[in-house]
């Protein structure tokens, strides 16, 4: 194995941060020049040969702690707005002694290794 290999990792990796971070910048920019009163929904223009179309949404989340309070006070029809997801909680599942009917519920794929690399110094 030789050096060039992570050297063009570490280049690949410094790269695609650097036009994902730019990506963005100038997608708002963009955006913010065409439509800069666009609330939730979608926009179309035509700029020179180009057709720019914008979809605008808000990210809506539930706060656990406030809706673990209120939850009692909610009619059906609130209730039936949120949907319970189970997860796993891998701390947890690694301490049972016993998981054969946990395992019977779970899948399992790799995912992507992480990797970190350190620049030897000459000490």
């Amino acid at each position: 194995m030789d050096s060039n290999k992570i050297a063009q990792y570490l280049e690949a990796k410094n790269s695609l941060a650097h036009y994902k971070k730019l990506e963005a910048e100038l997608r708002i920019d963009l955006l913010d020049d065409l439509f800069p009163s666009a609330g939730e929904g979608t926009l179309n223009t035509v700029v020179g040969d180009f057709i720019v179309k914008g979809t605008f949404k808000n990210s809506i989340s539930i706060d656990k702690d406030i809706l673990e309070r209120t939850i009692g006070d909610f009619e059906e029809e609130e209730l039936e707005c949120i949907s319970f997801k189970p997860a796993l909680s891998l701390s947890k599942y690694k301490q049972l002694d016993d998981r054969s009917n946990i395992d019977e519920c779970l899948t399992s794929k790799p995912s992507m290794p992480t990797i970190s690399i350190k620049v030897v110094s000459d000490e």
